[in-house]
């Protein structure tokens, strides 16, 4: 029986026959899990961000914290929901996003 939330979707591994789930992980300042989200298996990487930083907010009352994407997850859209919600953030940038990186370094 198949995960129900396992679907075809963008394979990192190069293997688009398998199906895939989507996994997030929230850690602690000391690297404690308390919260992970799953999503389906076609989501793109980077469309989790608003619903994860809304619930962080409200779920877990949280006043300071730091954000940590990847490379796969970094757009204008997903730094500004970052941004509204007064998250710190560390980004990873592929070399093709250059022309982002003086959008990321701007002091709010």
């Amino acid at each position: 029986m198949a995960c129900p939330t396992s679907a075809h979707g963008y394979s990192r591994d190069r293997r688009p026959e398998l199906e895939q789930i989507v996994i997030g992980v929230v850690t602690s300042y000391e690297g404690y899990p308390p919260k992970h989200f799953f999503f389906d298996g076609n989501t793109r990487y980077g469309s989790t961000v608003a619903d994860v930083v809304r619930e962080l907010k409200s779920k877990f009352q949280i006043h300071e914290t730091t954000f940590v994407d990847d490379r796969g997850m970094i757009s204008k859209l997903n730094l500004e929901r970052i941004v509204e919600k007064d998250f710190d953030y560390i980004m990873g940038v592929k070399h093709r996003q250059e022309k982002m990186v003086p959008m990321l370094l701007v002091d709010g």
